[in-house]
């Protein structure tokens, strides 16, 4: 069983519990895609069991940012004694997410509502950074169908890390 999967059966368990309410799971937007960013079962893994589990009724709001910094770690696996540095996000490729919203955004944030752009499915590249420090090795943005992933888009033209202690 892969992180994703049983991340969607936590999920699943606490609806069946709850048969009633209404889940808002906040999680990154790795995780939460319909489809896999990676091609493989964590990556986009949660979002598409919780498709699968919920379909028509699972609306997945994903994030994106064009420019600034972000908290990570140089731990492999985050636990309370982490510490967090700033780290600068990699200027976004041409053909990006970031760079093509980026460019036609008037003010600081803008929401797009993926499913009234087109029928085709719109593959782009997309910035998916975690906790941990950039290497170079790793490629911050993988191609995908972000139109299959996600049902809108908020995308911030500039992020700054939360604060931490």
């Amino acid at each position: 069983m892969s992180r994703d999967s049983a991340m969607a059966m936590m999920v699943r368990e606490v609806k069946i519990a709850n048969p009633s309410a209404k889940l808002l799971i906040w999680a990154h937007a790795g995780h939460v895609a319909k489809s896999s960013i990676y091609k493989s079962e964590n990556g986009g893994g949660m979002g598409g069991y919780l498709a699968k589990l919920f379909p028509n009724n699972y609306f997945v709001i994903g994030t994106s940012t064009s420019e600034g910094t972000y908290a990570v770690t140089k731990d492999r696996f985050i636990k309370r004694t982490s510490k967090m540095i700033d780290a600068k996000l990699p200027k976004a490729p041409e053909n990006s997410i970031e760079n093509n919203f980026a460019k036609r955004s008037a003010g600081q944030v803008t929401l797009i509502n993926l499913m009234s752009l087109t029928n085709d499915s719109i593959p782009m590249r997309m910035r998916i950074a975690g906790y941990d420090v950039p290497r170079k090795d790793r490629d911050q943005f993988p191609g995908f169908d972000i139109k299959a992933s996600f049902d809108l888009l908020i995308h911030i033209i500039k992020s700054n890390p939360s604060s931490y202690f």
